[in-house]
Order: structure tokens, then C-alpha cells, then sequence
């Protein structure tokens, strides 16, 4: 058996060619809903992480945060990190580094 993805609209039709039932109609609704939610959110993927460098007996790490993609209502890459604090001892109130433009061109 070879199974296709289906596109919303071919199920939208194929529930629309069934015979109507409570429990189908309810299905269809939800599915309408969740259509309809989707266009209304904003979905972000980020990538965060910290990168080493040994030089001798010293070693410097590099952190990093980056967009990697950006989909929905309001999908502006420019405005979804606004700044990003560095904190490596959370006890203290104020964090170790914040930055405003990315500090790196490869990590973000």
C-alpha cells in the first residue's frame, strides 16, 4: 500500500463527498479552527548553543543565539531578538554580557 500526503483541501472534499455524521462534522470544525489559528500565530525556531577554543593552557568559548527561520502572522526576522543576556552564574541579578547586534557573522 502506497500512502500520498494529502493536502487540506482534497480532505476538505473528501469530507465533503461522505455521508454527514455529528461526529465527522465536529472533526470538520476542528480542523477549520485549526486552519484558522495557524494564520493567526507567529512560529519561531531558534538555535542556541556555545562553540570552544583552545589556545594553549586557555580556552574561550563563544555563545550564540541565531534565527533559523521565521513563519506565520508576523514573520519578520528583524524584530525577534530584540537582545540577549549572558548569565553564566544565575545567582547574580545582573547578567555577565548583553548584546544587542550579533557579535559574530558565522554563529549569529
Amino acid at each position: 500500500v502506497v500512502t500520498q500526503a494529502v493536502g487540506t483541501e482534497e480532505w476538505l472534499e473528501r469530507l465533503r463527498m461522505r455521508n454527514s455524521t455529528p461526529e465527522l462534522d465536529a472533526q470538520q470544525d476542528y480542523l477549520l479552527q485549526l486552519q484558522l489559528a495557524r494564520t493567526r500565530v507567529t512560529r519561531i525556531l531558534l538555535e542556541y548553543g556555545s562553540v570552544s577554543k583552545s589556545d594553549g593552557s586557555k580556552t574561550s568559548y563563544t555563545s550564540f543565539v541565531r534565527v533559523v527561520s521565521v513563519a506565520g502572522a508576523s514573520a519578520s526576522v528583524k524584530s525577534v531578538i530584540e537582545k540577549v543576556d549572558f548569565n553564566i552564574n544565575p545567582g547574580y541579578s545582573k547578567p555577565t554580557a548583553t548584546s544587542k547586534e550579533p557579535q559574530n557573522k558565522q554563529l549569529g
